[in-house]
């Protein structure tokens, strides 16, 4: 078939082109707009489906009657099968609703506010003859310290470090003593043959006494002390070597008598 596509204004200028472009009439209304393409043969300028139409398709007219015949038969088909399609629903079963079967739970859900259950604190063993836990006692808490006085009574033994004539004797010592706010008081007596009161003071762990034996002070003490020992050093106690009293000193160590 001849190709007879050209392009033509609809603004009402008439205006015509063999190739698309915009309409270039300037007093047109659609001065400036796309021309439409059009097919026709004949110069009425119809779109190019409706010249379709023309050359073997179906016309407008032709499809409205075809619409028209259509509904007359769907029509006619709906009244004639009106009773089968009404009787067809009817004797369709209802739908089945399921039962779902009902089971008593025996373990209930938990409620949401209970709290868990607590593991025991003590250390826990398995007895292996049996499989089963054995819950250990916690420990006893460690006794407090007691604290540190000198109150009570003292036994103990001293070691002689100089005059040289006299290094390396011993004896032994005993004291009663009593503290109050840190004061110390008491009495003393030692193999070397001296005795006496006691006087002095403690401070934390440590304790500084002497003894006056006939009104003047016969020895010192100084040194550590704990709830039941204390040692340290002394000078003033007596030693003789060749008839003749020197004074000394060295280290003391002693324990209180627990009653």
């Amino acid at each position: 078939m001849k190709n007879n596509k050209h392009y033509v204004c609809t603004g009402g200028c008439e205006g015509l082109s063999d190739k698309s472009g915009v309409c270039q009439a300037e007093d047109c209304p659609d001065h400036g707009k796309s021309l439409r393409e059009c097919g026709c043969a004949d110069g009425s300028h119809n779109t190019e489906d409706e010249e379709k139409d023309q050359e073997g398709g179906f016309t407008g007219m032709e499809i409205l009657i075809a619409l028209g015949l259509l509904a007359i038969m769907t029509g006619w088909m709906g009244v004639a099968f009106k009773e089968e399609i009404s009787d067809f629903f009817k004797k369709a079963p209802a739908p089945v609703e399921e039962i779902q079967p009902t089971v008593n739970n025996p373990f209930p859900a938990r409620p949401v506010e209970e709290k868990p259950l607590e593991l025991p604190k003590e250390p826990v063993s398995t007895d292996s003859r049996y499989g089963t836990p054995i819950v250990q006692p916690a420990p006893a808490p460690a006794p407090a310290p007691k604290p540190v006085t000198a109150t009570g009574e003292w036994h103990g033994q001293y070691t002689v470090t100089a005059p040289p004539e006299c290094k390396g004797e011993t004896g032994g010592w005993q004291a009663f003593l009593s503290e109050n706010g840190g004061v110390i008081s008491g009495e003393f007596s030692a193999d070397a043959g001296v005795s006496g009161s006691v006087g002095g003071s403690r401070s934390g762990d440590t304790a500084n006494w002497s003894v006056r034996s006939g009104g003047a002070s016969g020895i010192g003490f100084s040194g550590a002390i704990t709830s039941n020992t204390m040692s340290g050093n002394f000078t003033g106690l007596t030693c003789y070597k060749n008839e003749e009293k020197r004074r000394s000193t060295g280290t003391y160590f002693g324990g209180r008598i627990v009653q």
